[in-house]
């Protein structure tokens, strides 16, 4: 068999004549190459032989690990040397970060060169490299989340224009229900580019368990969802002032969201802290000469009150004479942060192989610092962001419901001043008659308000990252202003016209 449709097969059984997939964004991204080089960093510091170090490359649950995959298949089904298989794969390979790594790692391999001096090399210029490419697209996003206000701004005129165009000529409900259609896309596109701009990050704790809050959001999620569904329903098939129903949605999704933004602010406290636990557990390690669980006895809590719990509850039980696996496993678990699970199973797992604590630890505190300082100023740019989307919406939503009420309450008075035998206009200046569509216009408005509400939240998530269940607190803010504006504007508008209103 030529090598060439040896390799067509590796990429996915397909013909050598197949054209090649163009690399896409979703396939990878630059952290998860951030991730894997400081991985093999760390565990290159232990001195394994290349074969193990390719192995655990390849073992890693990263996007990028399919490469060293390949890499190490060629090696040991056609007997390449490692040095030619990483030139034969990075030649092959669409994406330029993976193929310049993969060349220059060709070359070091080739040269002879220590794994540990070029891994390490390599991990602090992707280091540099991520946080360039992180601030530029944390500037995009910037950009965009200014312009979503403009998006939103226009979503208000289209149903302005929308109820507007009642007092000019007689509409089609179709027409309506376009120009809705139109507004509703118009948000939710806004919210799909601030969620495509936005810098990519370490995201959800993918393995099993949790920290308290995550199990509890996990509970409340399958409890309080299906009864705000349930309530709200029941509400709307009793004729309650939806003003009301979004109000009563807020409250009983409140604890989800209350939850889910207490559980973001122990994991963010938790991810400043990490960096500097596992550098001085690695230091503390080396420096006394002692195994992990000894160096653990002497690390002063006090320090880091985040992960006092966490770190004190791995004390005990690997004092215990707990397999440590499974003591650092459930630590990483409880944690409920997937920038902590990586650090800590990078690095047990490069002290396990012979690792040097200290200089592992280096590492790993270069990745959790590097990730959490990002994360601080996205933060500031999403704060931002966030206060000004709530009160765009309310003053949005509020403009919407006040227009809708003044044209309904102006057409029904204007029908109510047409006697049978009058005289038609002779000119189609108003829609005698327009009042019937008004009911068309007011149930398009609700709809949209709705939509615009969900949509708001989940731009107001895409742009601050973290954990999933914030967008529910968002949801929650946005539920109760839009709850209050459909009560209140009504009344508002009512008495400012007096007369005109409905």
């Amino acid at each position: 068999m030529r090598f060439s449709e040896f390799f067509q097969k590796l990429r996915g059984g397909g013909s050598s004549r197949r054209k090649k997939k163009l690399p896409s964004k979703d396939d990878y991204s630059n952290y998860d190459l951030f991730y894997q080089v400081t991985y093999m960093s760390a565990t290159a510091q232990a001195e394994i032989p290349r074969a193990k170090l390719f192995s655990l490359a390849a073992s890693l649950a990263c996007p990028i690990a399919r490469f060293f995959k390949k890499i190490d298949l060629i090696t040991r089904e056609l007997a390449y040397d490692y040095s030619e298989s990483c030139r034969t794969v990075g030649e092959s390979v669409d994406m330029p970060d993976v193929k310049s790594l993969l060349l220059r790692f060709s070359n070091s391999l080739a040269a002879g060169e220590p794994l540990d001096d070029f891994m390490g090399r390599e991990a602090q210029m992707k280091a540099a490299s991520y946080e360039n490419e992180y601030e530029r697209d944390l500037e995009s996003m910037r950009k965009w989340t200014d312009a979503y206000a403009a998006l939103i701004i226009s979503v208000a005129l289209v149903i302005i224009i929308n109820a507007i165009s009642t007092l000019i000529y007689e509409i089609s409900a179709g027409t309506m229900l376009g120009m809705a259609v139109v507004a509703v896309g118009v948000g939710a596109m806004g919210s799909w580019i601030i969620w495509r701009s936005a810098p990519k990050e370490v995201g959800q704790l993918t393995m099993p368990g949790g920290s308290k809050e995550q199990l509890l959001a996990k509970t409340f999620t399958t409890t309080l969802l299906p009864l705000t569904v349930v309530a709200c329903l029941g509400l709307l098939v009793l004729r309650v002032p939806l003003g009301w129903i979004y109000i009563l949605a807020a409250i009983l999704l409140l604890p989800l969201g209350a939850v889910g933004m207490l559980d973001a602010r122990h994991v963010t406290g938790k991810n400043q802290e990490f960096a500097f636990f596992i550098r001085t557990l690695g230091g503390l390690a080396t420096s006394a000469g002692t195994t992990l669980t000894e160096a653990l006895t002497r690390v002063n809590l006090r320090s880091f009150p985040s992960l006092s719990e966490d770190i004190k509850r791995l004390k005990l039980r690997l004092l215990a004479s707990i397999d440590p696996a499974v003591c650092w496993r459930r630590f990483r678990a409880e944690a409920g942060s997937e920038l902590i699970n990586q650090s800590a199973s990078m690095f047990y797992d490069s002290v396990l192989l012979g690792g040097e604590p200290e200089n592992v630890g280096f590492f790993c505190s270069l990745y959790a610092s590097q990730i959490t300082g990002l994360q601080a100023k996205r933060g500031s740019v999403a704060s931002t962001f966030i206060g000004l989307s709530v009160v765009m919406h309310a003053v949005v939503v509020s403009l919407m419901i006040l227009i809708v009420e003044i044209v309904s309450a102006f057409l029904l008075v204007l029908d109510a001043q047409i006697t049978p035998g009058a005289m038609a206009l002779p000119l189609p200046v108003f829609s005698i008659g327009g009042a019937q569509h008004i009911r068309v216009l007011n149930q398009m408005v609700s709809p949209v308000i709705f939509l615009l509400t969900v949509t708001t939240a989940l731009a107001m998530k895409a742009s601050q990252g973290g954990q999933r269940d914030q967008v529910f607190f968002h949801l929650c803010i946005l539920m109760f202003v839009t709850g209050v504006c459909c009560l209140a504007v009504p009344i508002l508008a009512g008495t400012l016209f007096g007369g005109l209103a409905i």
